[in-house]
């Protein structure tokens, strides 16, 4: 092992006045600076470093812990002198129950500058957004006071005191016990508007060459392009990354929104588009050739499917397709029910609830599907679109790349983010459309990246 070289790899973490990054050899002497000062050895409940061996065997055990995947542990430095100043850990608990407990320990001289509040911040943050954990707990000596000001700070909640918790130096010592979960946390983040991305971000963004960009409540709403999507647009062209940007909204075709995006000054080939009609017309060519369908679609998702060679009729068919149908009647909903009680394939194209449009929501083909299976007592047997794994491969056939440098951008959890986690792929939320920040807690679909909007999402990737 060389001077200098990381003792093992963690993600680096930043906060405006701190970098938590992985601790290096040469940290040694910094270590070693607060490990043998026995006042805050006395807090941290551990016995101060007598000499450097000490200090070698701590950065050794815990290079070991990491490796073995038992702990995360970052040294703290300061931005402004570059100087570390303590280091931190996140060690997991349970991974059933994906709890994760938290320590830390601080140079005396950087005390009672908030520091650890910030450095904890930062790792609850990495825990509940990064880690997807449920519960992050942390622990300190009943005399130590401070730790109960920044367990306080941070919103977490008191559950207890833990007799004869800890043994050090021949002497049983009590513990306060705090935590939070993940719920808690985002419900503290969102009403105070402190949602942040970490410098995670940054080093997610690098290696990917493709973003498969949602278009309705993603880069546009109705006929008005959100705020930040030209410049994402710029940021994509300039670096030499690729946007192809996807849609379950089948109630138009790829060429309606080629001509769309072009109004709004985004210039794209077709090679840049699907839809979840496109994919759905290519999925019955290869499944269903030369046979008949029924399409409860309008005329753009009509021409999609003939364009592939589908025959498409009203009467007698051999199966049905369901799509957003902006042009249905009763009438026809009544024969699709008549055609999916019979027995037919019930192809769907997507299963959004809700297109969002603007100054709202109107119904999407999820409710139109929920509306078939009340009525018929089935549900659709293949469905296409978003988050499903058809669209996926095809992505990957059109682009040549491989999941790990694809990401998906969207602002629905179960459609454009499930898909990112179903496929995985790296899967970014925006909160322009459907979903809100209040939305997260309670799902079990979480995104890698949360941000506001496609500014944002732009200059995180200038920076990346």
């Amino acid at each position: 092992m060389n001077d200098g070289a990381s003792l093992y790899h963690v993600a680096q973490l930043e906060t405006p006045r701190l970098l938590l990054r992985a601790l290096q050899l040469d940290d040694a002497q910094d270590v070693f600076a607060y490990g043998s000062d026995p006042e805050v050895a006395r807090y941290m409940l551990w016995s101060a470093h007598r000499d450097m061996r000490d200090t070698y065997a701590f950065l050794n055990e815990a290079a070991r812990q990491v490796a073995g995947g038992e702990i995360l542990h970052w040294g703290i430095e300061e931005k402004a002198s570059g100087r570390l100043i303590g280091s931190c850990s996140l060690i997991l608990v349970s991974q059933k129950h994906r709890r994760m407990e938290m320590g830390y320990c601080l140079r005396r001289s950087a005390w009672h500058r908030g520091y650890m509040t910030e450095a904890c911040q930062a790792m609850l943050r990495y825990a509940f957004i990064s880690l997807g954990m449920a519960r992050v707990q942390a622990n300190y000596m009943v005399e130590n006071h401070a730790s109960g000001r920044v367990m306080q700070r941070l919103g977490m909640r008191f559950e207890g005191t833990l007799t004869h918790y800890y043994q050090c130096k021949g002497q049983w010592w009590d513990a306060h016990l705090y935590a939070i979960t993940r719920a808690q946390w985002m419900r503290l983040h969102a009403s105070t508007g402190a949602w942040r991305n970490d410098i995670h971000a940054q080093a997610a963004l690098q290696d990917i060459r493709c973003f498969v960009l949602d278009m309705d409540g993603t880069v546009y709403l109705s006929d008005d392009i959100l705020p930040g999507a030209l410049h994402f647009m710029q940021v994509l062209k300039a670096q030499g990354r690729r946007g192809l940007f996807l849609t379950n909204n089948s109630s138009r075709s790829a060429a309606h929104y080629i001509q769309k995006l072009a109004g709004m000054g985004i210039a794209i080939t077709p090679e840049d588009i699907m839809t979840s009609g496109q994919a759905a017309a290519q999925y019955l060519a290869a499944h269903y050739a030369g046979r008949r369908v029924f399409v409860m679609g309008n005329a753009h998702l009509k021409e999609e499917v003939r364009a592939y060679d589908v025959h498409v009729v009203e009467e007698d068919p051999d199966l049905v397709l369901l799509g957003f149908d902006t042009t249905m009647t009763y009438a026809r909903m009544a024969r699709m029910c008549d055609f999916v009680r019979a027995g037919l394939p019930y192809i769907a194209t997507h299963p959004d609830f809700n297109c969002p449009v603007k100054g709202g929501f109107v119904p999407d083909i999820g409710a139109m599907m929920a509306l078939i299976e009340a009525s018929t007592g089935r549900k659709a047997d293949v469905i296409i679109g978003k988050p499903n794994s058809e669209i996926v491969r095809l992505i990957m056939a059109r682009t040549g790349l491989a999941k790990e440098q694809i990401a998906v951008v969207g602002d629905r959890l179960y459609t454009d983010i499930a898909t990112g986690k179903n496929a995985g792929l790296l899967s970014i939320l925006v909160l322009t459309g459907e979903t809100k920040l209040a939305d997260l807690p309670a799902s079990e679909v979480q995104p890698d990246l949360v941000f506001s909007g496609m500014t944002d999402l732009a200059r995180a990737l200038e920076k990346a």
